[in-house]
């Protein structure tokens, strides 16, 4: 049984990073619009993602 259960969570491993990735990807998504919606340039926004994809 121990055996089988630890086979069940290496094949899940997959699933659980698949799910955590698109939920930080939807958080994202929300923060990018709410800082749209208070008035933060479009430009500063696009200027800052950028920037922080090379660091």
């Amino acid at each position: 049984m121990g055996k089988n259960l630890c086979e069940m969570v290496e094949r899940m491993k997959v699933v659980i990073v698949l799910l955590v990735v698109q939920a930080a990807l939807a958080g994202v998504i929300v923060f990018y619009k709410l800082a749209l919606v208070e008035g933060m340039s479009m430009r500063v926004l696009i200027a800052y993602r950028f920037i922080f994809a090379t660091a």
